[in-house]
């Protein structure tokens, strides 16, 4: 199975399980329980990059962390962990639910732009 290999820093790798589709079959729910496996921050990535949470007013939360210490970890992606990402971020565009904050729209320019035929090189949005 192909794979590709992007640089994903914590702002995508906090952000893109959101995209994921919240109800599934079973196969494509085994794919995305693999892919927040990956994405998701262990503890010492938490006090490398100094991770703090902080409440808001309306009840949710706001992260906060040293973007200067966050280089990014590489994340390979199988072709179906892909189309998973693709699919819920085309999804998102198509709702007119994709925030327009720029990080947002450059991990949606990531995903889109990568082609097939470019795989297995690694992908990185610009800092």
């Amino acid at each position: 199975m192909k794979a590709t290999v992007f640089t994903l820093h914590l702002f995508e790798r906090i952000n893109l399980p959101g995209c994921f589709p919240e109800q599934a079959n079973y196969e494509r729910g085994i794919v995305i329980r693999d892919l927040r496996k990956k994405l998701e921050l262990t503890q010492e990535e938490i006090g490398e990059v100094e991770l703090k949470s902080f409440p808001l007013p309306d009840g949710q939360t706001s992260l906060r962390w040293n973007q200067k210490k966050d280089t990014g970890k590489e994340i390979a992606f199988t072709q179906l962990e892909f189309d998973v990402v693709r699919f819920g971020l085309q999804h998102m565009n198509k709702a007119e639910k994709l925030p327009t904050d720029p990080r947002w729209l450059d991990m949606y320019s990531m995903f889109m732009d990568a082609k097939e035929e470019a795989w297995p090189e690694k992908k990185t949005r610009k800092k």
